[in-house]
């Protein structure tokens, strides 16, 4: 049965583009066997990620990613079965927020909401976050 899966964790410091890049690298190698799609997206502090594939496949990545040291505090967000795909075509998306335009960093920021600092603050209500997703999922990333 097809699940999607959403969680949320907080990075452990150093985090760079180097390691997100080895993340995807990974996930475009070993997901597509296991017929996961999905999107990763990083702010400074935080992994927000969305997994969608069988249930017994994403559940053994989930238990896998529970181990990983590049996060911590992993947090379920929302585990549904009997799903459509909503986020297929990708491996795994990874998007950081240093890679994202400023008009997609300031329409997330008043639609999901920003720190004091005006960074992205990443939802951990499963609509939102679904929504957030979405929406970074299907947008032209990189600023001109």
């Amino acid at each position: 049965m097809l699940c999607r899966l959403i969680y949320s964790s907080t990075i452990v410091p150093p985090f760079d583009f180097e390691d997100l890049r080895d993340i995807l690298a990974a996930s475009e190698r070993n997901n597509p066997p296991q017929e996961i799609t999905g999107v990763l997206v990083t702010t400074a502090t935080q992994f927000l990620q969305v997994m969608e594939g069988p249930s017994d496949n994403v559940n053994e990545l989930y238990r896998k990613l529970q181990r990983d040291s590049r996060h911590e505090r992993l947090r379920l967000i929302e585990y549904t079965t009997g799903v459509q795909r909503l986020f297929d075509g990708w491996a795994m998306r990874g998007v950081h927020r240093g890679l994202m335009s400023d008009e997609l960093t300031g329409f997330l920021t008043r639609k999901y909401g920003g720190d004091t600092a005006g960074g992205l603050v990443l939802p951990d209500n499963a609509f939102l976050a679904t929504s957030l997703l979405f929406d970074v999922a299907h947008a032209d990333l990189i600023g001109g």
